[in-house]
Protein backbone atom coordinates (compact mmCIF):
# COMPACT_ATOMS: atom_id res chain seq x y z
CA UNK A 1 0.00 0.00 0.00
CA UNK A 2 0.75 3.54 -0.61
CA UNK A 3 0.16 4.84 2.50
CA UNK A 4 2.26 2.32 4.62
CA UNK A 5 -0.57 0.41 5.89
CA UNK A 6 -0.85 -2.87 4.99
CA UNK A 7 -3.51 -4.16 7.09
CA UNK A 8 -6.25 -2.26 4.59
CA UNK A 9 -6.43 -5.04 2.29
CA UNK A 10 -5.23 -8.85 3.45
CA UNK A 11 -5.39 -11.72 1.14
CA UNK A 12 -8.57 -13.02 3.27
CA UNK A 13 -10.45 -9.96 2.19
CA UNK A 14 -9.39 -10.09 -1.22
CA UNK A 15 -10.45 -13.64 -1.53
CA UNK A 16 -14.22 -13.31 0.25
CA UNK A 17 -14.81 -10.57 -1.84
CA UNK A 18 -14.36 -12.78 -4.92
CA UNK A 19 -16.38 -15.42 -3.37
CA UNK A 20 -18.80 -12.69 -2.66
CA UNK A 21 -18.56 -10.90 -6.51
CA UNK A 22 -17.90 -8.14 -4.45
CA UNK A 23 -15.21 -5.83 -6.89
CA UNK A 24 -13.12 -3.79 -4.42
CA UNK A 25 -12.15 -0.61 -5.57
CA UNK A 26 -8.58 0.93 -3.75
CA UNK A 27 -8.20 4.45 -3.90
CA UNK A 28 -4.47 5.77 -4.41
CA UNK A 29 -2.88 7.88 -1.80
CA UNK A 30 -4.36 11.24 -1.51
CA UNK A 31 -7.23 10.80 -3.46
CA UNK A 32 -9.79 10.18 -1.05
CA UNK A 33 -11.22 13.71 -1.60
CA UNK A 34 -12.77 12.85 -5.36
CA UNK A 35 -15.83 10.57 -4.47
CA UNK A 36 -17.07 13.32 -1.68
CA UNK A 37 -19.63 14.56 -4.23
CA UNK A 38 -21.20 10.84 -4.33
CA UNK A 39 -21.01 11.29 -0.54
CA UNK A 40 -23.34 14.38 -0.52
CA UNK A 41 -25.39 13.77 -3.63
CA UNK A 42 -26.18 9.93 -2.42
CA UNK A 43 -24.21 8.27 0.26
CA UNK A 44 -25.53 11.34 2.77
CA UNK A 45 -29.11 11.17 0.93
CA UNK A 46 -29.45 6.94 1.41
CA UNK A 47 -27.94 7.37 5.50
CA UNK A 48 -30.07 9.78 6.27
CA UNK A 49 -33.37 7.59 5.13
CA UNK A 50 -32.14 4.28 6.45
CA UNK A 51 -31.04 5.92 9.99
CA UNK A 52 -34.97 7.51 9.63
CA UNK A 53 -36.54 4.25 8.91
CA UNK A 54 -34.15 2.36 11.49
CA UNK A 55 -35.63 4.84 14.41
CA UNK A 56 -39.05 4.40 13.15
CA UNK A 57 -38.77 0.65 13.56
CA UNK A 58 -37.53 0.70 17.00
CA UNK A 59 -39.98 3.12 18.05
CA UNK A 60 -42.99 1.04 16.68
CA UNK A 61 -42.21 -2.10 17.28
CA UNK A 62 -40.39 -1.87 20.48
CA UNK A 63 -37.24 -4.20 18.72
CA UNK A 64 -33.46 -4.22 18.22
CA UNK A 65 -32.52 -4.10 14.30
CA UNK A 66 -31.05 -7.45 13.07
CA UNK A 67 -29.29 -8.26 10.15
CA UNK A 68 -32.33 -9.95 8.58
CA UNK A 69 -33.51 -6.03 8.66
CA UNK A 70 -31.19 -4.71 6.92
CA UNK A 71 -31.96 -5.66 2.87
CA UNK A 72 -35.46 -5.16 3.54
CA UNK A 73 -34.92 -1.30 5.19
CA UNK A 74 -31.99 -0.61 2.46
CA UNK A 75 -34.49 -0.78 -0.44
CA UNK A 76 -36.33 2.33 -0.16
CA UNK A 77 -33.41 4.87 1.11
CA UNK A 78 -31.29 3.18 -1.86
CA UNK A 79 -33.74 3.92 -4.66
CA UNK A 80 -34.69 7.51 -3.10
CA UNK A 81 -30.57 8.44 -2.91
CA UNK A 82 -30.08 7.00 -6.20
CA UNK A 83 -32.88 8.33 -8.30
CA UNK A 84 -32.49 10.66 -11.29
CA UNK A 85 -34.03 13.49 -9.35
CA UNK A 86 -31.47 13.29 -6.85
CA UNK A 87 -28.62 13.44 -9.04
CA UNK A 88 -29.34 16.85 -11.15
Amino acid sequence: MSDGHKSHVTLNVIERAKENDIILQLLPAHTSYLPQPLDMECIGPLQKVYDNLCHKLMRTKECMITRYDVCDLSCKPYTTAVSASNLQ
